[in-house]
């Protein structure tokens, strides 16, 4: 403790509070936003706290007696804190007890919605259409990670006065209380607005966002790391589970799979079960900056070896856009 530039903690020491809450809310005021859940507030605050103490992860790690690799995930809000280590930083910044440890901390997976667990119960139930691909792995030419970890809001540059808005809102007072909704969300790699609004629109169907590992569900399609190209192990991917109909649907936004000729990025992969039956189907929203060749989208399509719908950016919004996906997803059957 000798080294480092502040003093452990006694009992005669005044307290010294700090704010969980974002910029201008207090706790006597309103509650934080719903996107940003209890534990991103708490890994801010955590971190806060390090740099205005002028330490560095190793520094601080080295005082309590952990990791410095056990920090650096706790402040990207890659993993909650032990109860042990938040009193143990309290102490060490000489912190009112229970700014840290008083917070939620998840372990464990979520539980599953009645509706969820009859949907994983179709879906591995259900006869492939198709046998699955079975290509050899290997490293993705350009890598790029499937997930985002990080404290920032992704949903925070939507305008106000749009109709993505006016959904985000209704989404923030459906879901105001569940954490694991909005980690999950925030982890989702979007690359436009239009793929925010898909997602908005997937929520507010109901649909839970939770881990789900292709093992338990099966698909055509293998889903692989964006980095190393190596199958999931112990992190299961973020998937929407729906019921529509008929219909059981297990959505991945935002997934890296290995096709023929190499690795894919589609919007969304869909595993989809009706009548005992079940298909892997791909959702691509065309922006157009991004999708104006023609040829070079339906080659896309052929490489990835199994249904594609194209979703136009300007179709997002429309009232019906998700009830003709469902119908597009019953013709695929009826064809099969």
């Amino acid at each position: 403790m000798d080294n480092f530039p502040i003093q452990a903690h006694t009992p005669n020491v005044t307290h010294r509070k700090i704010s969980l809450f974002t910029q201008g809310e207090t706790s006597t005021q309103t509650k934080p936003l719903p996107m940003l859940t209890p534990l991103d507030l708490l890994a801010r605050a955590m971190r806060e706290a390090r740099k205005h103490h002028g330490l560095t992860q190793r520094q601080e790690a080295a005082a309590v007696g952990c990791d410095q690799s056990y920090i650096a995930q706790i402040e990207r809000n890659h993993r909650p804190p032990s109860p042990w280590l938040a009193r143990r930083l309290e102490e060490l910044y000489e912190l009112e007890p229970g700014t840290f440890s008083n917070s939620p901390f998840f372990r464990g997976r979520p539980r599953l919605s009645p509706e969820s667990k009859l949907v994983k119960r179709e879906l591995r139930r259900a006869r492939p259409v198709a046998r699955p691909f079975d290509y050899p792995l290997a490293r993705p030419r350009f890598p790029k990670a499937n997930v985002v970890y990080g404290l920032e809001n992704p949903f925070g540059n939507i305008r106000p006065d749009t109709t993505l808005a006016r959904e985000l809102n209704i989404v923030e007072e459906m879901r105001s209380g569940d954490g694991r909704f909005w980690k999950q969300a925030h982890s989702i790699r979007y690359d436009s607005l239009t793929e925010k609004g898909f997602v908005l629109k997937l929520a507010l169907q109901g649909a839970q966002l939770v881990g789900v590992g292709q093992d338990q569900l099966g698909g055509q399609l293998q889903m692989v790391c964006g980095k190393k190209g190596t199958v999931y192990r112990r992190r299961a991917p973020a998937a929407f589970l729906m019921q529509v109909e008929e219909l059981s649907i297990a959505c991945y936004p935002q997934r890296c799979v290995r096709t023929e000729v190499g690795h894919r990025w589609p919007d969304h992969l869909l595993v989809v079960a009706r009548h005992g039956r079940k298909m892997t189907l791909i959702v691509e929203i065309n922006g157009p900056q991004w999708h104006r060749n023609k040829a070079r989208e339906n080659r896309r399509d052929r490489q990835l070896g199994v249904p594609v719908y194209h979703l136009c950016a300007s179709e997002v919004n429309h009232p019906d856009a998700l009830a003709r996906l469902w119908n597009w997803i019953r013709f695929q059957f009826e064809s099969a």
